[in-house]
């Protein structure tokens, strides 16, 4: 396992993942993996009865697929901005991450946290631990989304790690 960043200024920093047996880290694998029609389409083919439920509305598979590619896309160009612009300016990393339990009101060294997409009632959630927490300086490191127990990936990564 090796870390990588995916940015750094004076006061925040974003790092990723990347495990010996993937090609990317975790960060570009799942916004690649957002932008993969084929995939989107399977997952959402496959999880027809939560696309259908209601809470999104009335949708199809393929403008489930757009919504997504869309959102991610949004997602990825705002969090890489937040390196580009000035504090003052644009959200910071806090602003886009929560903590994973909602019980959770004050952070702390290596919180598991959240985004969400940044479309409105958004199914996109990235997930990553809070490295650092202090006054100065924000850290973030994406992490393996939980996968399916059963799944191919899943026994994969269980025989790996």
């Amino acid at each position: 396992m090796e870390i990588l960043t995916i940015f750094e200024t004076h006061d925040q920093g974003l790092y990723s993942i990347r495990f010996a047996y993937e090609n990317l880290d975790e960060f570009d694998r799942l916004f690649e993996l957002w932008q993969d029609i084929e995939y989107l389409e399977d997952f959402f083919d496959t999880n027809k009865k939560d696309l259908y439920s209601g809470f999104f509305g009335s949708i199809s598979i393929e403008e489930a697929v757009l919504r997504t590619r869309e959102d991610t896309k949004e997602l990825q160009k705002q969090l890489v901005e937040v390196k580009n612009v000035d504090n003052s300016k644009t959200k910071s990393l806090d602003s886009f991450f929560s903590p994973l339990d909602n019980t959770e009101y004050r952070t702390v060294s290596l919180q598991k946290s959240k985004a969400y997409g940044v479309f409105d009632k958004s199914w996109i959630r990235l997930y990553a631990l809070k490295l650092e927490s202090n006054r100065n300086y924000s850290a973030r490191m994406i992490f393996l989304p939980l996968r399916r127990k059963g799944t191919k990936k899943h026994k994969e990564f269980i025989s790996r790690t």
